[in-house]
């Protein structure tokens, strides 16, 4: 598949190289993570690096007689992992193939993330450990929801393991879902990934006026990706014989509930919006982002209040209506009583910052966001362990696109350790 985007691909990598390694022949991780580049590809930059430092760590010798799982020292531990992490250093060579790995990753989990998953997970592999899954699920930042469901399913039925039919099963399920509970317009929007991973390899110069469009070969393989045969053969159509080779998402919106339509016997919506509406009266396209995934039917890690398909912790420009900003944090005492059982002997969050703590946190992490932070403390609040919240925090920190070197990022995340470990801090 990945020779038919080898233009986009180049553009995107041309565009990352221009904007973090030049002519230079040495970069860190630091300074890629604030390059104004698309997160998936920090995303898989930081994962590698953790991969690597785990396999040296392997290979260290410790005494017994050193008291390494103390709290204090695994705290201590984990910053310098941090340090150690955000100052490795790429020379030219290692940075051009890790990069070239990352956008072809990123660009076929974008178009086709089911098959990519299952080959990039697996390898040649029959059975897989579900820890290991859920270490290279670190590498993906786009379909979020793949990684809360298979989370929450395999903690839910206590798996250690899953079998290559067994995952690759359980995709199509997920997928099935997702398509059965969700709209045309939603189902459309779904590929405003790829069109946000096209654009931010593009310059300025190379831009067009009007809404963003996605090559219809990325859409073509995305909806066969998810067994939708009838909307691949009609885009198919569409490039082969009306000659479309780019596509917006409202035009493909209307695509897919033509087909629906068609499928189901029943006149589509859309069609008959169109027909009894003015042009002057038409919604200009593009005007808000879609929403694609509700609340109620996304895991409960996701952020309250939020019903698009999104990272919890992704930023828009859109300001929050007032029936969002307006939401009542529940009082402490409410909050223990639905507290699942398992978490009830761990601190409440709040109990860990003082109020000149909180409005710090705020100020240098949040932006001046409250509901912003309070939003990240409901989620945080929900992990069980210390390392469920480590990755929380990491999906934060590359989110907001936080320095977890700072000295703010390094006292919120203490804090948040000290949560799970009393005597941290």
């Amino acid at each position: 598949m990945g020779y038919v985007f080898e233009t986009e691909i180049g553009h995107i990598m041309n565009t990352v190289r221009a904007r973090t390694i030049g002519e230079s022949d040495t970069i860190t991780l630091k300074a890629i993570a604030s390059a104004n580049i698309h997160p998936a590809i920090k995303a898989y930059f930081k994962a590698d690096i953790e991969r690597k430092l785990e396999e040296e760590r392997k290979s260290e010798v410790r005494s017994k007689r050193f008291p390494y799982s103390i709290s204090e020292v695994l705290s201590l531990q984990h910053q310098t992992d941090l340090l150690l992490m955000f100052y490795y250093q790429y020379d030219q060579q290692e940075f051009e193939t890790l990069l070239d790995q990352a956008v072809h990753f990123s660009f076929n989990f974008l178009c086709r993330p089911q098959y990519t998953l299952v080959e990039f997970l697996f390898e040649n592999q029959r059975r897989l450990s579900t820890s290991i899954i859920e270490k290279k699920l670190k590498y993906c930042t786009d379909y979020e929801y793949y990684t809360l469901l298979l989370k929450r399913y395999f903690s839910e039925r206590g798996l250690a393991e899953v079998t290559y039919e067994e995952f690759k099963a359980l995709l199509g399920t997920i997928d099935k879902e997702v398509v059965a509970k969700h709209s045309s317009r939603e189902l459309a929007a779904m590929t405003r990934a790829m069109v946000n991973f096209v654009q931010a390899g593009l310059h300025d110069s190379m831009t067009n006026p009007g809404p963003p469009q996605l090559p219809i070969n990325a859409a073509i393989v995305f909806f066969e990706d998810k067994g939708l045969s009838e909307i691949k053969l009609r885009l198919e159509y569409e490039r082969d014989h009306n000659q479309l080779q780019d596509i917006t998402i409202d035009t493909l919106a209307s695509i897919i509930e033509e087909v629906r339509a068609l499928t189901s016997g029943e006149e589509s919506p859309a069609l008959q919006q169109k027909e009894s509406e003015s042009p002057s009266a038409a919604e200009p396209p593009n005007e808000q982002p879609v929403p694609v995934l509700e609340q109620a039917q996304l895991p409960r890690q996701e952020t309250s209040g939020s019903s698009r398909y999104e990272s919890p912790f992704v930023t828009t420009n859109r300001q929050r209506v007032p029936a969002q900003s307006t939401t009542e944090v529940p009082d402490r005492e409410s909050r223990q009583e639905s507290t699942p059982p398992e978490l009830r002997s761990i601190p409440a969050l709040e109990t860990l910052f003082t109020s000149s703590e909180q409005k710090r946190f705020v100020k240098f992490l949040f932006h001046k966001d409250d509901f912003g932070f309070q939003d990240a403390l409901n989620i945080l609040s929900r992990a069980k362990t210390w390392e469920e919240a480590s990755l929380i925090l990491d999906e934060l920190f590359v989110a907001k696109e936080i320095d977890p070197l700072s000295k703010v990022a390094i006292r919120f995340t203490d804090k948040i350790y000290q949560r799970y470990n009393s005597k941290a801090g």
